[in-house]
């Protein structure tokens, strides 16, 4: 868990920023392919179009519990086919108090916390 309050805060902030990010993303496609893989990255409009639409709309899941353990499952598949050299524990790899942070400024903006019709 990250200890420090100040590194605790600018996490915070950092997620929210990246919501809205992605979610501007979400709403301003062909201005995210022109302005970033275009302009950027050098590629043509119709090269960034596959780019964006193979990666879908983005969404954001809770930092929760259930997605701790749906993360603890893959894990402990992979463990299964001996492709860990030790274990892992998934709960590491979350701090779940940004779920606050989450769950507020999904709805507030307008976006999606998970795809359309998949279920947890």
């Amino acid at each position: 868990m990250l200890q420090d309050p100040a590194k605790a805060a600018a996490l915070r902030a950092y997620v929210e920023h990246y919501i809205r990010s992605q979610q501007w993303i979400n709403e301003h496609p062909q201005e995210w392919i022109q302005t970033y893989y275009v302009q950027n990255q050098g590629i043509t409009a119709e090269d960034g179009q596959r780019i964006l639409d193979s990666l879908g709309q983005v969404t954001f899941p809770r930092l929760d519990e259930a997605l701790v353990q749906q993360q603890q499952a893959t894990i402990d598949v992979i463990d299964r086919a001996g492709e860990l050299p030790r274990q892992v524990r998934a709960a590491d790899g979350f701090d779940l108090r940004f779920d606050a942070v989450v769950a507020s400024v999904v709805p507030a903006i307008g976006a999606a916390f998970e795809p359309e019709g998949a279920q947890r």
